[in-house]
């Protein structure tokens, strides 16, 4: 594309991106063109991009509006241990893509790529794999890549490496503004920094521009709203000592657990055979300062 292009966003009720609309430079006339050279819809699974469709194509028979398709599996949430519908979502997504579909806006499949991709383990993509079975480049890297700790690019490679928008963070990228659209702001990586204000106002922190408090080796940003660690996406395990249950809580009882210990609020995290835990009993079992684990006397759990 050209160095110069006017862009134009619409957004849905959730305040998700539908629409991007690219118009050209006129150099005759110094001034923008009328008529756009790209609108792209996008359809959503969640805050999880699952179509791109070409607001340019005319539907007809052999032609079709669908651009592209993306597949999606457990997000870093999932892969912790949730495997639930929950773990789809539960990261905004960041590591849970798993595939992509780009028809060439035919239905043919002739003319039909599909890629798979790899991660690092904060969920940033570092390769695609072309896996359309009998192509020249089946089984090959069609993508590489390799960034900075905030997200610019140390090295790019690849022939579908500049077409493929999603990379740090398992975030669309745009091409013609070179931000990710992290869902609630965008990242200009280069710059190592929002280019809007933090929703939180001064919640988030005194530097309301900066980016996973300029940590990005250790934090992540799920829809640029709050920083967090991939680790808090481990689930916590409830054992009971006398007839070896356990279960899993996921992340939202993990956190209302939290805030159980340290506000002590009651309520009802686990339930077995024997007896049920409750964070009042909990908070007399086990020292707040340590954290150590002991044995229930009213019920049965521990902590693990």
């Amino acid at each position: 594309m050209g160095h110069k292009h006017r862009v134009h966003f619409e957004y849905d009720y959730m305040g998700r991106r539908v629409r991007k609309v690219t118009y050209p430079w006129d150099v005759g006339t110094e001034d923008w063109m009328e008529a756009p050279d790209s609108d792209i819809r996008f359809v959503y699974d969640g805050w999880n991009l699952v179509q791109e469709i070409d607001g340019l194509v005319e539907v007809e028979s052999g032609v079709t509006d669908v651009a592209r398709e993306y597949t999606w599996g457990l997000d870093l949430s999932g892969q912790s241990g949730n495997p639930s519908p929950a773990g789809i979502h539960g990261a905004g997504g960041i590591g849970g893509l798993l595939g992509t579909h780009w028809t060439g806006n035919t239905t043919s499949t002739s003319d039909d790529k599909a890629y798979i991709y790899f991660y690092d383990a904060n969920g940033n993509v570092g390769q695609m794999i072309d896996v359309v079975s009998g192509s020249s480049g089946y089984g090959t890297a069609a993508a590489k890549y390799e960034y900075y700790p905030f997200g610019g690019l140390l090295a790019i490679d690849g022939v579908a490496a500049e077409a493929n928008p999603f990379r740090f963070s398992t975030k669309y990228r745009d091409n013609e503004t070179r931000c990710y659209y992290y869902g609630r702001r965008y990242l200009r990586s280069k710059h190592a920094k929002w280019l809007n204000r933090d929703p939180l106002a001064e919640h988030g922190g005194v530097n309301l521009y900066a980016f996973v408090l300029n940590n990005a080796p250790n934090l992540i940003d799920l829809f640029g709203q709050q920083s967090t660690q991939p680790s808090r996406f481990r689930p916590k395990r409830l054992h009971c000592c006398m007839f070896n249950e356990s279960a899993i809580i996921d992340e939202g009882e993990a956190n209302n657990l939290e805030h159980g210990l340290l506000n002590e609020q009651k309520g009802i995290v686990f339930t077995c055979r024997c007896g049920w835990l409750d964070v009042a009993h909990m908070r007399q079992a086990i020292d707040k300062e340590s954290r150590i684990n002991k044995s229930y006397n009213y019920s049965c759990g521990e902590m693990l």
